[in-house]
């Protein structure tokens, strides 16, 4: 996802708003679902993209929030961390 960090510029406030306003626009979404099968936040997307671009990448799929798992660091970072670095050795 996308977001602002609390260490914007002041100067910078208003771009930072501008971009995430483009991102979630109907039109930037729709870019994202034909090129890369993004998923959509924004359902005026729905009655711009062809039926072949819905069902090739699930944009009218049900949205269950009871499915959604958000992004978190894991519990054992340190034992994360020291796994990834083997994987990455290797």
């Amino acid at each position: 996802g996308y977001g602002i960090t609390p260490n914007v510029a002041p100067e910078n406030l208003d771009a930072a708003y501008a971009l995430l306003n483009y991102y979630s626009s109907p039109e930037a979404e729709l870019y994202e679902a034909q090129h890369w099968n993004y998923q959509i936040a924004n359902e005026k997307v729905l009655k711009m993209a062809t039926p072949e671009l819905i069902q090739q990448a699930s944009l009218d799929a049900p949205f269950h929030l009871e499915n959604a798992i958000p992004a978190s660091p894991p519990a054992n970072r340190d034992a994360w961390v020291a796994a990834w670095t083997e994987v990455k050795a290797s």
